[in-house]
């Protein structure tokens, strides 16, 4: 009986964190691609009510001149606001059963990137990012303590990353690419499912549709599947 109770409690736990606001997979990838790609105020606002969010971002206020021409540090920290803003708001998605980043983890991985962030430039480059996910206190993410066998299944070949869409000298990591990181180490060791869309064409289709004014409604689907 008591571990029945044991299970049932753990299950309920779960259940619990993945309901209602955070941050998976999916939505992560969505805003990254959607601001590495149209960041000009009437793409994001669009992408915005393209997940299913009104009229209300919470604290995240957005300039109404950000546009296409700005630089890739200016692109990278409307990225870090829109991360830390969007994990606090009711969207399309929420509710699927998948692994997720609480509020509370994104403040924290938000605040360590800060600090790993040397340049303040927005980004981190490789070895700044290796360091990262080895610094990172790993019980934070997941609740428990971990063994050094843990930290060995985070770190592998960073080529299974995204290559930089601008072709940039120097393969960078902004704060999107760090939280889909400890995202998927956090999903192995709770054995859920780590809800990511490899397919970045077909992401890049869906930000287009999102420019192009594409109905909100239609994107319902694509979140909650």
């Amino acid at each position: 009986m008591h571990l029945k109770t044991i299970l049932i409690f753990s299950s309920v736990c779960f259940f619990a964190g993945i309901m209602g606001q955070g941050l998976n997979a999916k939505q992560i990838c969505y805003f990254q691609t959607l601001v590495w790609n149209h960041f000009d105020i009437k793409s994001i606002k669009r992408g915005f009510s393209c997940i299913g969010i009104e009229e209300d971002y919470n604290d995240c206020s957005l300039e109404e001149n950000i546009n296409n021409t700005m630089s890739y540090s200016e692109v990278a920290q409307g990225l870090f606001k829109i991360l830390n803003c969007m994990v606090k708001v009711n969207k399309w998605g929420d509710n699927k059963k998948v692994e997720k980043l609480d509020i509370n983890n994104v403040e924290k991985i938000s605040t360590k990137f800060r600090h790993f962030d040397k340049n303040n430039n927005g980004f981190l480059d490789e070895e700044e990012f290796t360091e990262f996910i080895y610094d990172y206190e790993l019980r934070d993410l997941i609740g428990n303590e971990v063994t050094l066998n843990d930290y060995e299944n985070v770190i592998y070949t960073l080529t299974n990353f995204r290559n930089d869409i601008y072709q940039k000298s120097s393969l960078n990591y902004d704060l999107s690419d760090v939280m889909l990181k400890l995202l998927e180490y956090k999903a192995k060791f709770n054995q859920t499912k780590f809800d990511i869309i490899e397919d970045f064409d077909f992401l890049l289709d869906r930000a287009n549709e999102i420019s192009q004014g594409r109905q909100a409604e239609d994107f319902k689907s694509f979140h909650e599947e």
